[in-house]
């Protein structure tokens, strides 16, 4: 997914979760991390950014044992001309883990320039590029219960209100990544279709078996009831 313009009915809507963004598929953490990748591919596609990487490097704090002994970076962005490397961390707020590490950061490798995004930069960044970037994703996006892969795109699913054996969906998944679904009512037809489930569901959970009926409670005479009757 490339940073050009484009539709905003074409949105990735789930926050942190894989995104294909300037041809490579990885993880962001947010929709912001992954929006403000989608602004630097726009920026390096107009020949602003030479190049820019996800997480690439991870900084050691020297000497540094306990707490906080190393900064991970949200993106190593390369500028043409003087500007050269920066490391840009995209942060809607401000914990006292996060402050630690940007603190360490100035003092223990202070060559390396670190631009924070704070939420006024990327308010300011939104309102000018979600109109016009591919897929960006806005607050109030729905999150998809299991998105598939790209590559996945079943035609048509079975209708059942049964719960799919685990070895089962396992075989439905494997037949998804392949582009085919084993089991279906056309093929196999209805009776058939469903007593294949019933079958591998008493595979996982044993046979059922019929609840005997349970003894009726005794009632037990009082001692004075009975003394009475031998009276």
């Amino acid at each position: 997914m490339s940073g050009c313009f484009a539709n905003r009915t074409d949105r990735t809507v789930w926050r942190g979760g894989w995104r294909e963004i300037g041809g490579y598929r990885k993880y962001y953490r947010s929709r912001w991390e992954a929006n403000y990748a989608r602004y630097l591919e726009y920026l390096r596609e107009r020949g602003e950014v030479v190049s820019w990487a996800h997480e690439p490097t991870t900084f050691w704090f020297e000497g540094i044992k306990r707490g906080v002994t190393n900064y991970l970076p949200d993106f190593h962005v390369t500028y043409p001309g003087e500007r050269g490397e920066e490391y840009h961390e995209v942060k809607g707020w401000m914990d006292a883990k996060s402050a630690t590490k940007i603190k360490r950061m100035a003092k223990y490798h202070p060559n390396v320039k670190l631009v924070v995004v704070d939420k006024k930069i990327y308010t300011a960044l939104e309102r000018e590029f979600s109109k016009i970037l591919q897929g960006w994703e806005l607050a109030g996006d729905a999150q998809p219960k299991s998105p598939l892969p790209d590559s996945a795109t079943p035609s048509a699913k079975p209708k059942t209100t049964r719960k799919i054996p685990k070895k089962k969906l396992k075989e439905l998944e494997e037949s998804l990544e392949e582009g085919s679904c084993p089991i279906s009512k056309e093929e196999h037809g209805e009776e058939n279709f469903e007593r294949e489930f019933e079958k591998d569901s008493e595979k996982e959970t044993g046979p059922k078996t019929k609840e005997k009926n349970p003894k009726p409670p005794t009632k037990r005479r009082s001692r004075k009831k009975k003394d009475d009757e031998k009276e």
